[in-house]
């Protein structure tokens, strides 16, 4: 009978052996493969900005998804103005996420820290360049459901509140940083 070589026989038994002494992490690591989170799928982001001293609603179009490595990747078009990031999404802490995004053919970089965990309704804020490319920070929402101007307005303004960037008393409704 023919013995295996070597190093064979040594690698398949440091395998078997790691398998074993991690069995019970193995329904986790499947889980963690599997298991849809509450960041996974379609969503859809409003923020306002500001160009040439006019406020704008924007409105963007999300995939948030993870690869092979289970790490998150994003892409989001803005229809209205033609632009398109590509990032990352870093979770902590259990409810907390942040994406960094880059734009997918020009040089432009935003942050959005999510505040809460939800399957279907998220606050956050954002910091990044508004349309006139001055730095600025605001509120920011991801909804699964597409919301009329409306109904986004109101809730950037509760987000606003909610993310500590204005006092409830007096809402104001965009902060620039010069």
């Amino acid at each position: 009978m023919v013995q295996p070589h070597w190093l064979v026989t040594t690698i398949s038994g440091a395998l078997l052996g790691a398998l074993v002494s991690n069995a019970n992490h193995i329904p986790d690591v499947y889980n963690r493969f599997t298991k849809e989170t509450y960041l996974d799928g379609h969503w859809y982001s409003y923020h306002e900005t500001t160009k040439n001293g006019n406020k704008l609603l924007r409105e963007g179009e999300w995939l948030i998804e993870r690869d092979l490595f289970n790490r998150y990747k994003t892409t989001v078009q803005f229809k209205d103005f033609n632009k398109t990031y590509s990032g990352t999404v870093t979770t902590f802490d259990g409810k907390h996420a942040v994406i960094s995004a880059w734009g997918d053919g020009f040089s432009e970089f935003v942050t959005i820290r999510i505040l809460e965990q939800n399957n279907d309704f998220n606050r956050g804020a954002w910091f990044g360049e508004n349309e006139d490319q001055v730095l600025t920070h605001d509120s920011w929402i991801l909804s699964r459901d597409r919301l009329k101007s409306e109904q986004a307005t109101k809730k950037l303004r509760e987000a606003r509140c909610f993310a500590k960037i204005v006092s409830c008393e007096k809402p104001v409704t965009s902060i620039l940083i010069n």
